[in-house]
């Protein structure tokens, strides 16, 4: 009744405590828990937590504390130092109570025995028991035998102090014959007594007195920061642990034992030896001589600069997992498999290890994936090579994993290249990019260069045959997949690359990409192993056998001046099946002598990948050239052979129109003046849709010229013509090569001021030459050259320019007929004649009209002509619309 009506006053209290708090929700303790005894028993409940389990008591003037967790079936008991468990006063479960754990803090030993202190508890069972003795010093023998005499549990933990060990008295564990799992922390150990049945001890910071003792039952054995003392190392001692399977040793002092000659017990599995030592350890050949059942060895973090071959020799077969962690033993290619080696010279790792599958070399200084691996590991699927230094992973190492599900983790390396070969690309391509296996950890961007370039192309083409935790990316920040592959090359230094050109190399650094386009290239460059040549918009016109590299494997020469090729250069250039070129932009002669060339060009035309876009001299598509027909004899020879009379009339005829040609400026400018022969001229059907009569080129230095006396001349009106003058009719910020392209196709004409100044002028050469090709493709005399003075002597007169003006007629400023010769150079306008003397006539008789009516009928005859009185009339430019 007593109890009930305490239980009563307990709530009420509780709910005086929390009745501030509104929106907590009102708990009750559990129907069994701690509680203080009835009197005379010294004992008063203090605070009481329900949330969280904790009640604490005054138990004989000393403070206790106790925390209940029903739902781990767990309590715990804090004393503070103080001798309380040994006190009939102790607050306890009023019914029984069987615990899973039962943790002491701070409590120093009772006088009996622990089995007492759960009876006063009233726990009729425990399985885990753990003594946390404190760190207040302690005697020297603070645990006896009797402490655990009748004590029926299956776990024992204690925990005692780090810098003090506790030396217990021998027979000290004889009474834990029930005990299976024993977990001590600063407790030092004598031998085991032969009766105990323990599967498990974890010992730290301890030190053993000779052999182990007792170990029939034991089946895992861990070791922390232990010593053995300088008579308790013997060779054998775990000889008698017959069903060990587990031995861990961490930063224990193991190498007194190694050098005594250790040997793990056959029945082990599982080797753990890490953080030992504070030098370098040393483990011996013969250290796993008799582990003839081991799988696993964990040799990490023992600062190791090197494991003898010897060591895992021994366990080769058996071995499934291999943990090398935090050990600078650097690269580990250095092993060779040569007969003739001297064991001197074998300075590497063996690790021909066939049933290994777990490998872990983390942060060891490994530098690559060594060859011999896939030889030596044919069963591996895990290999942790993160916090290491490899730059290249190399294919042969993604293949070799791939072939099952394996995982290869190269987090923390600065792998800067993935490398594959053409071979590795081909290889993919045929098996139709089947899917690899492997999952590839890498964390650091890839330098995406001639290194990577058949990577690339494996990635793009085939981008699920490797899975990657995260997609590869260029040090640029974009995705291998979206990098250009043409990009993907390396400066080529240490060779002579031709003047004008940039070398490079790709996928063999041994030979050599050239990139000389628009560099005014006459010749074929001389570059040493030139396997891609980049030549477009250049002037090579011709090119022998000889100039054509053995190792060209591809040529871009679109845009030059080639126009024939001999037989022998022709099958050169083609003779290889896997080279390439382009040749859209050349005008080559159709004709009987360029035969060969153009019959090489069909023969091989799935060579030339712009065959289709080439065109001949006419602009003759090369696909609709019959070939065979152009060294036929046409019947007009055969008539020419049969009737002698009519060629040599022919002939004088012939002679007669290459006089007519050969002045024909003369000729077309004397009959534009007099309005005859306009047919020769006209040519407004071509230039229907342009914009402007003519595109005036000049150098800065002469604008005024081309503003005050050019421009003002010819588009001043009645027959203005239009002119786009760049510093005039250009727009601001548009790329200064379209603009001049731009402005030559929309002008039937263009006007060189040609001076010292215009030779000078980067510009202006572009543009004459833009305007040269354009005229010679729609085959009329676009170029109007005005020589402001003499240049014959220029140093930058260069050779098109004057072969130009040697073949061409030219305006020159101060010719007493130039503006008549340049207005018949500009485009002419049909009916444009015809119009202008129609309007003289009409001119004229409204002149004879106004006299007449200005002088009266009969004044007409005796006055003096009225024309010498009146202004001449003006004359009129019609311009016929288009």
């Amino acid at each position: 009744m007593a109890i009930a009506v305490r239980s009563v006053l307990v709530v009420c209290a509780l709910w005086l405590l929390g009745a501030s708090s509104v929106d907590e929700e009102l708990v009750l303790p559990p129907a069994n828990w701690p509680q203080c005894p009835l009197p005379p028993a010294h004992c008063t409940p203090l605070d009481t937590h329900i949330h969280n389990n904790k009640y604490t008591f005054e138990v004989e003037g000393n403070k206790f504390h106790l925390i209940y967790d029903t739902k781990l079936s767990k309590l715990e008991v804090f004393c503070y130092d103080r001798p309380i468990l040994e006190s009939d006063s102790l607050p306890r479960f009023r019914d029984d109570v069987s615990l899973s754990t039962l943790v002491s803090h701070q409590c120093p030993a009772p006088r009996g025995s622990y089995s007492s202190v759960l009876s006063r508890f009233n726990i009729a069972a425990l399985y885990s028991l753990k003594l946390k003795l404190g760190r207040r010093k302690q005697p020297r023998s603070p645990l006896l035998p009797e402490h655990f005499v009748g004590l029926n549990i299956s776990d024992l933990e204690i925990f005692g102090s780090y810098r003090r060990p506790i030396y217990p008295e021998d027979g000290f564990f004889e009474s834990l014959d029930g005990v299976k799992n024993l977990d001590l922390f600063g407790i030092s150990l004598s031998p085991l007594p032969l009766s105990n049945q323990l599967r498990s001890v974890s010992a730290t910071s301890g030190e053993s007195n000779g052999e182990w003792g007792g170990c029939e039952h034991l089946e895992k054995l861990m070791l922390a920061h232990w010593k053995w003392s300088q008579q308790g190392a013997p060779i054998r001692w775990l000889a008698n642990c017959l069903r060990l399977r587990q031995l861990e040793l961490q930063s224990a002092k193991i190498q007194v034992i190694l050098d005594n000659g250790f040997t793990v017990p056959s029945s082990v599995r599982s080797v753990v030896i890490t953080r030992c030592n504070t030098g370098t350890l040393s483990i011996p050949p013969n250290f796993l001589a008799d582990a003839s059942n081991l799988t696993h060895l964990d040799v990490s973090a023992n600062n190791m600069s090197k494991l003898d071959s010897g060591v895992l020799s021994r366990v080769a077969t058996t071995l499934v997992s291999l943990v090398l962690d935090s050990n600078p033993l650097g690269d580990l290619c250095k092993y060779s498999l040569d007969a003739n080696v001297t064991d001197s010279a074998r300075s590497g790792l063996s690790l021909w290890l066939p049933m290994l599958e777990h490998l872990s070399l983390m942060g060891t200084g490994v530098t690559r994936i060594c060859s011999s691996w896939p030889v030596d590991m044919p069963a591996l699927t895990y290999l942790d090579l993160s916090q290491n230094s490899v730059h290249t992973l190399q294919y042969e190492a993604i293949h070799w994993l791939g072939s099952r599900p394996s995982e290869l983790i190269l987090t923390d390396n600065d792998v800067r290249v993935i490398m594959y070969h053409r071979t590795n690309y081909q290889n993919l391509l045929k098996h139709n990019c089947t899917q690899s296996h492997v999952t590839v950890h890498i964390t650091h961007p890839l330098t995406c260069d001639c290194h990577t370039y058949w990577f690339a192309r494996s990635f793009a083409d085939c981008p699920g045959h490797v899975s990657w935790l995260e997609t590869p990316k260029c040090k640029s920040g974009k995705l291998v997949s979206e990098a250009s592959v043409d990009d993907m090359i390396c400066a080529r230094h240490g060779i002579n690359c031709s003047a004008g050109c940039k070398c490079f190399s790709r996928e063999n650094l041994e030979t050599t990409i050239a990139n000389c386009t628009d560099s005014a290239l006459e010749h074929l460059p001389a570059v040493p192993r030139l396997s891609h040549l980049y030549a477009a918009f250049n002037r090579i016109d011709d090119f022998n056998s000889s100039d054509i590299p053995e190792t060209l494997i591809f040529a871009d020469l679109k845009y030059n001046s080639i126009t024939h090729l001999s037989a022998e250069t022709a099958s050169k250039l083609l003779s290889m099946g896997e080279r390439q070129v382009l040749l859209a932009g050349n005008l080559l002669l159709c004709d009987c002598n360029n035969k060969p060339f153009l019959n090489v060009l069909y023969k091989h035309q799935n060579q030339v990948l712009d065959y289709n876009l080439t065109t001949c001299l006419d602009e003759t598509p090369l696909t609709s050239i019959d070939i065979e027909d152009l060294c036929a004899l046409p019947p007009p020879a055969l008539l020419l052979y049969s009737l002698a009379p009519v060629v040599m009339l022919l002939i004088a005829s012939l002679l007669a129109f290459g006089l007519c040609y050969y002045y024909r400026h003369e000729l077309k400018v004397y009959l534009y003046a007099r309005g005859c022969c306009m047919f020769w001229v006209h040519e407004e059907e071509l230039d229907r849709d342009k914009k402007y009569d003519a595109f005036v080129s000049f150098s800065h230095a002469d604008e005024q010229f081309v503003h005050e006396s050019l421009a003002a001349e010819l588009e001043r009106e009645p027959c203005g013509f239009r002119l786009c003058i760049h510093t005039r009719d250009w727009l601001l910020g548009e790329w200064i090569p379209t603009q001049i392209a731009v402005s030559v196709e929309q002008s039937r004409r263009t006007i060189i001021v040609l001076s010292r100044n215009f030779l000078s002028s980067i510009w202006g050469r572009l543009e004459f030459r833009t305007a040269h090709i354009n005229a010679m493709r729609e085959g009329w005399a676009r170029v109007i050259i005005i020589l402001l003075e003499e240049v014959n002597d220029h140093a930058e007169l260069d050779a098109e320019l004057k072969a130009y003006l040697s073949s061409n007629t030219y305006v020159k400023w101060g010719d007493p007929y130039f503006w008549d010769k340049l207005r018949y150079a500009l485009p002419h306008r049909r009916g444009e004649r015809r119009a202008l003397r129609a309007g003289e006539e009409v001119a004229r008789d409204l002149h004879h009209i106004m006299a007449r009516e200005a002088l009266g009928p009969g004044q007409f005859a005796d006055a003096a002509p009225l024309e010498l009185r009146l202004p001449a009339p003006q004359m009129l430019c019609i311009e016929a619309p288009n």
